[in-house]
């Protein structure tokens, strides 16, 4: 069987996904798809994938890191390893929960536990024109307070899918992303764009998806603005004090605002309007 590689690159974080055969190549070819580049040689990590009898293998060098028996259940444990290590190599940036759009050149986060809403409102906010950085990850540079893209898949669950079926029903998206309550989509998928350098944040957003809510917002104050992404820092135990101190920066210097709705279009019109 022919070998293939996949050189991929997520911030400074590059690393390459290798193996035989059409069937784990053409899966390969859908993770991490936002963030493919044609550079072999700079790959500081790479992973195999591969079969054993009946399973489907993920190796990091001779060690294995995930097994399943279904490409679909394969799919889901390779792109969680892959956010994982990505997110273990890029520890030198602050790590938030958080999705992320960049518009007019300017960055802005979507902060939130699961199910706030983030998702919907970056599609939202991506229909509006801006540009996707993330989901689910922001990478944030503590000098100069910006972030970076990580272009990992959205997960995109049953009810936003209705709510922008115009765009998700054109997709021919490959079976083992497809879940009964969600699916997996590459802004590749979709033809947004990426951002390749960083951008400066200029907005907090703190989404509250609420059902059957009227469309509501408020400015956010230090205090409770600081809380909150303290609440959402994925790595604040490897910063500290450091982390600490950029979260009273960016609490500060960064303006903040929270949006209850129950449909993302209105609150993205608003957030476009509002700025």
């Amino acid at each position: 069987m022919a070998r293939w590689s996949f050189a991929l690159r997520v911030a400074d974080y590059a690393f390459a996904l290798e193996g035989e055969g059409a069937e784990l190549e053409q899966l390969a070819r859908t993770l991490f798809s936002g963030a493919r580049t044609s550079d072999q040689d700079d790959a500081c990590e790479r992973f195999s994938l591969c079969r054993s009898g009946d399973f489907y293998l993920l190796l990091k060098g001779e060690e294995e890191v995930c097994r399943s028996a279904s490409l679909s259940a394969f799919f889901q444990e390779v792109e969680w390893a892959l956010t994982q290590s990505a997110m273990n190599g890029l520890g030198h940036f602050f790590q938030l929960h958080a999705g992320g759009v960049a518009r007019k050149g300017k960055g802005e986060l979507l902060v939130g536990f699961p199910d706030s809403g983030k998702t919907s409102l970056v599609l939202g906010l991506a229909a509006a024109g801006a540009a996707v950085l993330s989901d689910e990850v922001a990478l944030i540079d503590a000098q100069t307070l910006s972030v970076c893209s990580f272009p990992r898949d959205l997960i995109v669950h049953r009810t936003t899918q209705q709510l922008f079926a115009e765009g998700i029903s054109r997709l021919d998206s490959p079976p083992w992303k497809i879940f009964p309550a969600y699916r997996y989509i590459s802004p590749v998928e979709l033809d947004l764009s990426i951002p390749v350098e960083p951008v400066s944040i200029a907005r907090l957003i703190f989404p509250v998806l609420k059902p059957g809510a009227a469309f509501a917002h408020r400015t956010l104050g230090a205090a409770e603005t600081a809380r909150r992404l303290l609440e959402q820092a994925f790595n604040l135990g490897r910063w500290g004090e450091e982390g600490i101190e950029l979260i009273g920066r960016l609490a500060e210097e960064v303006a903040a605002v929270e949006v209850c709705f129950a449909d993302a279009r209105t609150a993205a019109e608003w957030l476009v309007r509002a700025d």
